[in-house]
């Protein structure tokens, strides 16, 4: 009989070793490190973000946001 997986708890779930071990990376900048990679100022970068031209990430209202890489660079292929 192969052996059991272990089981790892975070909060209320309950994730199986093997599941835990496939995660996916995502690269997240921040406004001001878009616009360095966009060469651009951090201000245009946060006006394409509060008009949803540039998606990003706001955990709490008027918080930190944060880009992913994909969505960064698709919205440079736009400009």
């Amino acid at each position: 009989m192969p052996p059991q997986p272990r089981l790892h708890t975070f909060d209320h779930c309950i994730i199986p070793a093997s599941r835990r071990t496939s995660t996916i990376m995502l690269e997240l900048h921040t406004p001001y490190e878009a616009a360095a990679i966009a060469k651009c100022h951090p201000n245009f970068v946060y006006q394409a973000l509060q008009s949803g031209e540039l998606k990003g990430i706001q955990r709490k209202f008027k918080g930190r946001w944060l880009i992913e890489n994909s969505e960064l660079e698709k919205w440079l292929l736009c400009l």
